[in-house]
């Protein structure tokens, strides 16, 4: 993955603050993070606080996270493994991982665009030590855009 880290706006407390102000109605499910590299070490340590604090605040509000990276890469002992990692982990839902493949994509497919992507359910696969793919709802899971 490649980032411009001079592109862009600067992530503040403002910014951070603003975001979870804007998670409070009844009527957002939750937050997710994508675009840039959000599993890149730099934007990390930026990152696991605003995860902490969403979090906290809003414990049955989904937080999905997207990322270039495999999930064996951000695990620990992969490239991208921090030592706020794990701290982010523990927040996440779902980690959409692996990168966008042009050859791969799939307008069929849902939350992704190409069949390389994996949607990981984190909490399960935490709890067991092992990848555990996330199950979409029943109707979805089980029909396909013909």
């Amino acid at each position: 993955m490649v980032q411009n880290f001079n592109f862009g706006e600067p992530f503040t407390s403002k910014t951070a603050q603003d975001i979870i102000d804007s998670l409070a109605p009844d009527y957002i499910a939750g937050l997710t993070v994508l675009g840039g590299e959000p599993m890149e070490p730099e934007n990390q340590h930026g990152l696991v606080d605003l995860f902490e604090r969403v979090r906290r605040a809003y414990p049955h509000k989904s937080i999905w996270c997207y990322t270039g990276d495999t999930y064996e890469e951000i695990s620990e002992g992969g490239f991208h493994h921090t030592d706020v990692t794990d701290r982010i982990l523990a927040c996440l839902d779902v980690l959409v991982d692996g990168p966008f493949e042009k050859d791969l994509y799939d307008i069929t497919l849902r939350f992704r665009g190409s069949s390389n992507q994996r949607l990981i359910d984190i909490p399960k696969t935490l709890a067991q030590n092992k990848v555990v793919l996330w199950q979409d709802e029943k109707v979805y899971a089980t029909h396909k855009m013909e």
